[in-house]
């Protein structure tokens, strides 16, 4: 997985809207599915909303990766 992620405001609703045992299930869920890309095994509304936040983070790693790639080949072209 990538170095890092960026987080967006609307997890901080979903965050909010769970109690503080939830909230942070789900915060720590988020970072360690982002460092090792493996899904924690969590269940209830933890699970609903980091199955969505983990489909986000997947969706900007592909976008970040391909943008690389492009820098890339466009930087080997010049030289």
């Amino acid at each position: 997985m990538d170095e890092w992620f960026k987080a967006h405001y609307a997890w901080g609703d979903i965050l909010n809207a769970m109690n503080d045992e939830e909230a942070a299930t789900l915060a720590r869920a988020i970072f360690r599915y982002a460092r090792t890309g493996v899904m924690p095994d969590v269940t209830g509304p933890v699970q609903y909303a980091l199955v969505a936040i983990t489909g986000v983070i997947n969706s900007e790693s592909k976008k970040r990766s391909a943008y690389i790639e492009k820098q890339r080949a466009n930087a080997n072209a010049r030289w």
